[in-house]
């Protein structure tokens, strides 16, 4: 599911989100220490977030010997009118953040999302499925754009095979040797 929002727009839900996480909390702490158990409507309000797991979102047989900086980000390459332009995907939990590249050159951790992918992983082992839900900045990606973006991410991290394996490989352990070229041809031999 995919909508056209603002970067406005994404910043306000997230302040919003982290108000109202704040004011559950602060809630539920007040409650523990009245000593007073939560009445069954009030606890059944409160969010029950299982854990979720990392192998939930990518096959982790693919990170198992890698440290937290060396799989934290990939670069996507995004077909434009006039070539491609590189992207920036990073994982934080269930969360992917995509930066074009340039901004994120320019930028570093200040650069501006273009989306920003979430997964819920809640109905995978019942169900054999992960959720997802991105939002994108319009004035950046088209909502085509962003479904390629998110295509790209099940390729390389849900579904990939020998030839992406070796290209995640490389740009996380070889990346003297990489070459983004690469990821151009990989995106082109994509059999639909």
């Amino acid at each position: 599911m995919f909508s056209r929002v603002s970067s406005d727009a994404v910043e306000r839900r997230v302040q919003q989100k982290n108000q109202n996480d704040l004011v559950a909390r602060d809630a539920e702490a007040a409650r523990s220490f009245s000593g007073k158990a939560p009445k069954a409507a009030d606890a059944a309000r409160l969010p029950q977030a299982k854990p979720k797991e990392l192998n939930d979102i990518l096959k982790l047989e693919l990170i198992q010997d890698k440290s937290s900086d060396e799989i934290g980000q990939f670069l996507l390459p995004l077909p434009r009118k006039d070539g491609y332009e590189f992207v920036v995907v990073q994982f934080a939990g269930n969360e992917a953040h995509f930066t074009a590249l340039i901004n994120y050159q320019t930028y570093k951790e200040n650069a501006p999302e273009c989306m920003t992918m979430i997964h819920y992983p809640e109905l995978a082992d019942s169900k054999g499925i992960v959720l997802m839900v991105a939002e994108y900045d319009n004035t950046s990606l088209d909502a085509r754009e962003a479904q390629c973006l998110a295509n790209e991410v099940q390729l390389y991290y849900c579904r990939p095979d020998e030839r992406r394996r070796n290209l995640l490989e490389q740009f996380t352990t070889r990346p003297d040797s990489f070459k983004y070229q690469d990821l151009i041809l990989a995106l082109e031999d994509v059999q639909l």
